[in-house]
C-alpha cells in the first residue's frame, strides 16, 4: 500500500475523534493491530479497509485512491439517454421492455440483429412519413 493511504488512516481517526485502541476495540482487533495498519507495519485485508471505511463513513475510494469515483460525462451522457429511453417504454404502458431482456438478445444471430434494425428504421421512416402528411394536410 501507499504511505498516503496510512496517512489517510491516521488523518480519518483525527477527524472523527478516534484512538487507536478504540478503534481496534471497535473493529475487534488486538490494541497492536490497527496501529501496525496505520504506521504501515501491517497491510489490512479488503474487509478490514471496508470496515473501516463503514466507521468513517467513507467510500472505499476514498480510503484507497485518496478520491471519490467519478463517471466521465460520456458515461453520464449514456445513462441520462438510457433512462430516457426507459421513460419512453413506461409512457407507453410498457413495463419490462423487451430491450432489457438480455437473455432473449442472447439467443439472437447477427442476422437477427439486422433485420430488427432495419424494422426499427422502417418504423420510424413511416412514423415520419406519418407527421409529415399531417403537417402538409392539417386538418382545421
Amino acid at each position: 500500500m501507499e504511505k498516503e493511504f496510512y496517512l489517510r488512516l491516521e488523518k480519518l481517526c483525527e477527524k472523527n475523534n478516534l484512538f487507536k485502541n478504540e478503534v481496534s476495540r471497535i473493529l475487534n482487533f488486538s490494541d497492536s493491530t490497527f496501529s501496525n495498519y496505520v504506521n504501515g507495519h501491517r497491510t489490512p485485508s479488503v474487509t478490514t479497509i471496508s470496515k473501516f471505511a463503514d466507521l468513517c463513513n467513507v467510500s472505499l475510494d476514498y480510503l484507497i485512491r485518496g478520491k471519490e469515483f467519478q463517471h466521465d460525462e460520456s458515461y453520464t451522457a449514456k445513462l441520462n439517454t438510457f433512462n430516457e429511453l426507459l421513460e419512453q417504454f413506461k409512457k407507453a404502458g410498457i413495463a419490462t421492455p423487451c430491450i432489457l431482456e438480455s437473455e432473449k438478445w442472447k439467443a439472437l444471430t447477427n442476422e437477427d440483429l439486422m433485420d430488427l434494425t432495419n424494422y426499427f428504421n422502417y418504423v420510424v421512416m413511416k412514423r415520419n412519413q406519418m407527421i409529415e402528411t399531417v403537417q402538409m394536410f392539417p386538418s382545421d
